[in-house]
């Protein structure tokens, strides 16, 4: 490899160099996203938590029968309800599709697309164009995740890993938010203090779907 002509860069605390290439493209211009207002779902708890006032009284006849006096209420129609404002958040396509395809992500492939372009479709015009732009997005989704691995294996295969390990925690001691907070931060002061290297993932068991974290460290 012609190492004066290769490309270096830094991925964390490593060097990478890449052989030259020549692949001349141009400036990509940003297109300008439409924001479309998206409807919050209707929340199923709020039929509970509100109390039905009595109905208005039309009218009232009175009877005097001796010293008793009987009351009869006649209730009248129930009034037509007063159109509420709609709730919801003003948004662009690309970031409902990210959130759609966090949502189902554990689906299959085709159920996937097809749970998203579901909900797209009454943000486009025709059923084509939502559908170019799920397949595009999911092109891309596929083309980062490729990316991803290739940057993780050139990191991986500059260490020498010794040890494989699986952190999972206590609920008495932590919760989840609290174990991922502070396992990423003592891997992280050993590296910086001693000179760990590590890398993993993190995993939900099939059955309880409990958090741990799978990893490999090298540890001088």
């Amino acid at each position: 490899m012609p190492y004066p002509k290769a490309k270096i860069y830094k991925q964390g605390g490593h060097f990478i160099a890449i052989p030259h290439t020549e692949q001349p493209h141009k400036e990509r211009r940003k297109a300008v996203e439409t924001e479309n207002f998206v409807e919050d779902p209707p929340d199923e708890t709020s039929a509970t938590t509100v109390e039905i006032a009595p109905l208005p009284v039309e009218e009232s006849k009175v009877r005097e029968t001796g010293t008793n006096l009987q009351i009869e209420l006649t209730e009248s129609k129930t009034q037509a309800e007063m159109p509420k404002p709609k709730r919801g958040r003003t948004t662009t396509k690309r970031k409902l599709f990210d959130e759609l395809y966090k949502t189902y992500y554990s689906e299959k492939k085709r159920t996937r697309r097809k749970l998203i372009l579901q909900a797209l479709l009454p943000y486009f015009r025709t059923a084509d164009d939502a559908a170019i732009f799920v397949d595009k997005r999911l092109r891309q989704k596929q083309e980062n995740f490729i990316a991803r691995r290739i940057r993780m294996t050139r990191k991986a295969s500059l260490t020498n890993f010794n040890y494989f390990v699986t952190f999972t925690y206590d609920n008495a001691l932590h919760t989840e938010a609290s174990f991922k907070k502070k396992l990423k931060k003592t891997l992280s002061n050993f590296a910086v203090r001693k000179g760990w290297r590590y890398i993993g993932v993190w995993e939900r068991s099939p059955e309880k779907k409990r958090l741990h974290f799978h990893g490999m460290l090298y540890v001088p």
